[in-house]
């Protein structure tokens, strides 16, 4: 079974600091000068706060920092205790430690308060400058750490250790996605959170343990209580489900998911990182799609091509398929048609992967990415007309760039991602109208709208980078803004993935996956309406050809009529949604009905909804669109409607 990653937060630390003022003036002193040394060493987020205690002591005389605020004399040392113990349940979200400096001996009897504060999990330390005080403390509790004061070295050393980055929870967890299969990013997300433990050091009643799944703006939360018994031999394992929300298609996927384990009275804050994998059912088709990715000679082609083909791996290392010109003076030489079932054969082959969910993306997933050359001021000889023919074919050499006589539909193009670098379009104005120059043509020549990938802006300020942003909105490059797409592929030798990257990289293959459906779509639809002209045209000249003849004499020879019948031209239909434009051409007896299945299908929609026009008038009824529709191109908004 494959976890998710997950991780318990580290709490900020908060140390209640107890000073006993001793016997003496002297002992009060050397009391506080430790006191003070061990705050100053720290680290830098911890929080104190400094109570003072006495059993002899009749002045109400301190120690505190100059940074904190003063706090009295309390009479003793149970009394000291009472009162954090009083500040600790309005204290929430932090790890909590008492540390006593006293050189003993204790005259009340606080065993049961340090008991009570402890079975909460809060540490105790104890810092003293004489061996023989440990005789007296020691008694106070078995699970009171104690460092007897040599000098500042030591202390600092003691420091470090007690306050290591380590998390004493005393569960652990686990979190893994309950489905079997992949699943697309709009269906609800089944896991299975499972708590156990490792040893027989604690055990937990029913009802003792709580989870909780923190509502995040893509994923409504989830709270269960564990009804059962859990220790060392008896796990449980919570089945939840994640109702994907209302208004998620305004967010992307959540980097993180949060989570709250409340262990009696102890609460302990965490999060796990989606394997983007599982959603992979986004890019599920009816048929296989390819996905050319262009553009110019260094500036990350090979990179952006090698992170959306790790989208289809489970594993946290990051797998290089496609070389990079950066490595080994490597240059794409000739064009590659590459299946990612292919891909995954290759890796599987060589890691040894155990990805749980390989053949279900094999059998489901017919995306193509295809590599090229990068474009060059000689590179007047690829055209993108005869690429969506299916002119160029698998490994097709760059110095035999020539589209072959034979297309195949095998390898048609369906969608076009330009990768550009963010420093270099706007440094370079001649590769900008390379670039512009091919976006163009895709627009012009295929009717494809092209997706722009934009990469290198890592080392740009926030203030450049917004700056950088409108200039490229603004710039004339043929894209619309909704196609850009900023990406930070893995480079330098990175060799973990990261979440945020993922998600850019799912962004943008979805969106050319939808372009290049819509694509498929539209020549279907054409292809289905030139045969059906095709069909017309043959009956009008058969009819003519018999009328003709059955009214012609044996001396006249028949006629044929040239104009023949008209034929209403097909619609141009514009369907939006959240910004987003699907455009199609129906025959004129396309029904509303069919309209509808289409608009619901294309963008996923769950919901009720209706389509209106530029009027917001609803289309409703299930007549044939040229009942309804006068215009040869109409634009109808998807309005999703309220319950």
């Amino acid at each position: 079974m494959e976890y998710l990653q997950s991780e318990i937060i580290p709490k900020k630390r908060l140390f209640f600091i107890l000073t006993h003022t001793g016997v003496n003036q002297e002992e009060f002193k050397k009391n506080n000068t430790i006191a003070e040394e061990f705050i100053n060493n720290l680290p830098s987020e911890s929080e104190t706060i400094i109570s003072q205690y006495s059993n002899y002591l009749d002045s109400n005389t301190v120690f505190v920092p100059d940074n904190e605020p003063k706090i009295n004399c309390i009479p003793n040392l149970n009394s000291a205790l009472l009162s954090v113990q009083q500040k600790i349940e309005f204290i929430f979200n932090k790890e909590i430690s008492v540390v006593l400096f006293s050189n003993g001996p204790c005259t009340d009897d606080p065993k049961a308060t340090i008991t009570s504060i402890m079975d909460r999990g809060i540490k105790f330390f104890c810092i003293t400058t004489k061996n023989e005080a440990l005789v007296t403390l020691a008694s106070l509790s078995t699970n009171i750490s104690f460092h007897v004061y040599e000098n500042s070295s030591k202390l600092t050393e003691y420091i470090k250790e007690i306050t290591k980055n380590k998390i004493e929870i005393p569960v652990l967890h686990k979190i893994s996605v309950a489905n079997q299969t992949i699943q697309t990013s709009k269906d609800d997300l089944s896991i299975s959170f499972k708590i156990f433990l490792n040893s027989n050091e604690h055990a937990f009643k029913e009802n003792e343990i709580e989870i909780e799944i923190l509502t995040n703006d893509y994923y409504y939360g989830q709270k269960v209580i564990v009804p059962n018994k859990v220790d060392c031999n008896t796990p449980y394992i919570a089945h939840l489900v994640l109702r994907v929300a209302n208004n998620s298609s305004n967010y992307d996927l959540p980097s993180k998911i949060y989570f709250k384990i409340k262990v009696k009275e102890q609460v302990f804050d965490g999060f796990f990182t989606l394997d983007l994998v599982w959603f992979t059912g986004d890019f599920e088709t009816l048929k296989p799609i390819n996905i050319w990715v262009e553009g110019l000679m260094g500036n990350g082609k090979s990179s952006v091509l090698n992170m959306l083909f790790n989208l289809f791996t489970s594993n946290p290392e990051i797998y290089d398929y496609f070389i990079s010109s950066n490595y080994h003076s490597h240059v794409t030489k000739k064009i590659s048609f590459s299946k990612i079932s292919d891909i995954l054969d290759v890796f599987k082959g060589i890691a040894g992967a155990n990805w749980p969910l390989f053949d279900k993306i094999k059998d489901k997933i017919k995306i193509s990415l295809v590599d090229k050359p990068g474009i060059t001021n000689t590179d007047a000889n690829i055209s993108f007309l005869l690429a969506s023919k299916g002119a160029y074919h698998n490994n097709t050499h760059k110095d035999q760039m020539v589209a072959s006589n034979k297309e195949k539909k095998e390898y048609e193009c369906h969608a076009v991602i330009f990768v550009v670098s963010l420093s270099e379009i706007f440094a370079n104005k001649a590769e900008m109208e390379l670039v512009k120059k091919k976006t163009e043509e895709v627009i012009d020549k295929v009717n494809i709208q092209p997706i722009l990938a934009v990469t290198f802006s890592d080392n740009f300020t926030e203030t450049q980078l917004e700056a950088a942003k409108k200039q490229l909105y603004k710039c004339d490059l043929n894209v619309a803004k909704n196609n850009i797409f900023f990406v930070h592929p893995y480079i330098n030798g990175e060799t973990k993935r990261k979440i945020e990257k993922d998600i850019e990289a799912f962004k943008l293959l979805k969106y050319a996956v939808k372009v290049g459906i819509q694509k498929q779509f539209q020549k279907e639809m054409d292809s289905k309406d030139i045969q059906k002209k095709q069909r017309e045209s043959d009956s009008n000249e058969a009819t003519t050809t018999l009328n003709d003849a059955s009214t012609s004499t044996p001396n006249e020879p028949a006629t044929t009529n040239p104009i023949g019948s008209v034929t209403k031209k097909t619609f141009a239909i514009t369907l939006i949604h959240e910004g987003n434009d699907f455009k199609i051409k129906v025959p004129q007896k396309y029904t509303v009905t069919k309209l509808y299945g289409m608009a619901k299908k294309k963008f996923s929609i769950k919901e009720d909804f209706s389509l209106n026009d530029e009027d917001d008038v609803e289309l409703v009824g299930d007549f044939p669109l040229d009942d309804v529709i006068f215009e040869e191109e109409s634009r109808f908004k998807v309005n999703i409607k309220k319950d």
